[in-house]
C-alpha cells in the first residue's frame, strides 16, 4: 500500500505545477512515501449479496479518496441492513430465519448497488477532475466548479428516508416471493 522513495521521483510529476509548490517539495525530507490508490471501478460486484452473507462498505464498494465520501457510502449501507433485517425478522410469517435474512440482504443489495458504485466511479472522475485531465472540464475553472458541485449535490442531497422505504417494501416484495415458494 505504500512504497518508501526517493523525493527526487516526485519532481518530474510536478514540474509543471506552481513555484510554491515545487519550492514545498525541495524541503521535504530524501525519502518520502508514495500511497497507492484502489477502486472497484474496473471490477464491480453484482451484488453485494449471496443468501445470509452481505458486503457492506469498502467490501462492497471500494472507493478512491477523491469524492471524501466513501466512508458515508459504509454508514448508508448499514443503516439500510439494519432496517431491512429488522423488517425481514419481524415479519417472518411462515418463512424460517434464513429465508428471511436472505430475502432482507437481497434488498439491501437491490437497493444500494447502483449508487454505491455511482460513487467508486464518480470519485476516480473527481480524481481526473481535480487534476485537470477530465475530458468534460479541462483546467476550466467555471466547467471544473460545476462538476463538483452537482457531483457533490448527488451525495448531499440524498433521501435517506426514500433509500429506506425502497429499502423495506422490496424487502417486503422478497419475504412475499420467498413465501409463495
Amino acid at each position: 500500500m505504500t512504497l518508501e522513495v526517493e523525493k527526487s521521483e516526485m519532481i518530474p510529476a510536478l514540474s509543471q505545477w506552481a513555484p510554491c509548490i515545487r519550492e514545498l517539495v525541495e524541503r521535504l525530507p530524501e525519502k518520502v512515501f508514495k500511497w497507492a490508490i484502489f477502486d472497484m471501478a474496473e471490477h464491480p460486484a453484482n451484488t453485494f449479496a449471496h443468501g445470509r452473507v452481505a458486503l457492506v462498505g469498502d467490501a462492497a464498494h471500494a472507493s478512491s479518496p477523491f469524492h471524501g465520501a466513501g466512508g458515508c457510502m459504509g454508514v448508508e449501507d448499514a443503516l439500510v441492513v439494519v432496517s431491512v433485517l429488522e423488517k425481514a425478522l419481524s415479519n417472518i410469517s411462515g418463512l424460517s430465519k434464513a429465508e428471511a435474512v436472505t430475502a432482507a440482504l437481497q434488498a439491501y443489495s437491490t437497493v444500494r448497488l447502483e449508487r454505491s458504485q455511482w460513487l467508486v466511479s464518480s470519485s476516480r472522475d473527481m480524481g481526473e477532475i481535480y487534476q485537470w485531465r477530465y475530458s468534460a472540464t479541462g483546467s476550466d475553472p467555471m466547467k471544473i466548479k460545476a462538476e463538483i458541485e452537482t457531483r457533490s449535490r448527488k451525495i448531499w442531497d440524498y433521501d435517506v428516508d426514500q433509500m429506506l422505504a425502497e429499502a423495506e417494501g422490496e424487502c417486503e416484495r422478497r419475504l412475499k416471493l420467498s413465501g409463495q415458494q
